[in-house]
């Protein structure tokens, strides 16, 4: 009979069983399998990574946090460490009344850390080079999408991939590319890299390459911005295009709902005005919040006042 429930418990317990007692019904990946955060009610079906080898966690857009399943329903339900071992023995049924609770070792904790700051930098600005388009083979203009023009798709240089493969050198696979709107990204006039929207239902909303890139370091459409004039936030690329097709150019998007060091010294170098015009839901407004309180001794701040249920287009 082992004696520590901790190590037990870490061995034994599958995660993504634990995953779905809490709501979670899609994943995607093998080694690195990704879902919805259940953490902060998340619809980005790829936010949350779990490493299986690990046995670790990372939440890339509302928590901005990670560990493994103890710190996961430590947070979850507002637990101290104890706590959490025993909620855990309890919800799949196991009896640890005959072993202890020893806490993680210091070695397994220094390891969870250097494993979390890997997620939160990804690959560095530094390590980027050029992204070779043409490994997503023959892509296609656009005429329309959704309620945007053939003008507006051409001045952002959206492409449609209609069928490629690229090797995704993180998880040591193949990925299928098919049916996906193709949206470059740039910094300091290079491109380093796409953002790819699916447009068919069962499959991740979005796809970043090259594998490793942390959208968090850049903005989308920074090439496009106009030195000290006012400057437009949004959240997506989509309310980029939006806010061009209605007459306002200098504007550029986070990737989400949450503002990085890295997306604040960008900022920072490029405008003195900022209108935030991010969705007016939980996210949006507490995203707008956080910037302001970030921002307000630094540059003028005003906001968008966009209807609840809307956002920016």
């Amino acid at each position: 009979m082992p004696n520590n429930a901790v190590e037990y418990l870490k061995n034994n317990i599958d995660f993504i069983e634990l995953l779905k007692l809490y709501g979670v019904d899609e994943f995607h990946g093998t080694e690195k399998i990704r879902c919805k955060c259940p953490l902060h009610g998340s619809n980005n079906p790829t936010s949350f990574i779990y490493d299986v080898q690990r046995k670790l966690w990372y939440c890339h857009s509302g928590c901005f946090r990670g560990g493994d399943l103890f710190d996961f329903i430590m947070i979850k339900e507002n637990m101290s460490f104890a706590q959490s071992v025993n909620y855990i023995a309890k919800l799949f049924t196991i009896d640890i009344s005959n072993m202890s609770i020893d806490m993680r070792t210091v070695n397994y904790i220094q390891e969870t850390r250097k494993w979390i700051r890997q997620m939160t930098k990804h690959t560095s600005i530094d390590e980027i080079k050029p992204y070779d388009i043409s490994v997503l083979g023959k892509l296609y203009n656009l005429n329309n999408y959704r309620n945007f023009t053939k003008e507006t798709l051409s001045y952002f240089n959206i492409k449609y991939c209609t069928n490629a493969t690229i090797y995704d050198i993180i998880n040591n696979r193949e990925i299928k590319i098919q049916e996906r709107i193709i949206v470059p990204i740039y910094h300091n006039n290079t491109l380093i890299g796409v953002t790819m929207r699916s447009t068919r239902q069962n499959e991740p909303k979005w796809l970043h390459q090259p594998s490793g890139i942390y959208m968090g370091n850049y903005v989308y459409n920074e090439q496009n911005i106009v030195l000290d004039k006012p400057l437009m936030i949004t959240e997506g690329c989509g309310d980029v295009w939006n806010a061009y097709q209605n007459g306002y150019s200098n504007v550029i998007a986070m990737f989400g709902a949450h503002m990085t060091e890295m997306q604040e010294t960008i900022l920072l170098s490029k405008a003195y005005n900022i209108l935030l015009a991010l969705d007016p839901d939980y996210a949006g407004i507490k995203a707008m919040q956080n910037i302001y309180e970030r921002l307000r001794f630094k540059m003028n701040i005003e906001f968008l006042n966009v209807p609840i249920g809307n956002d920016v287009g």
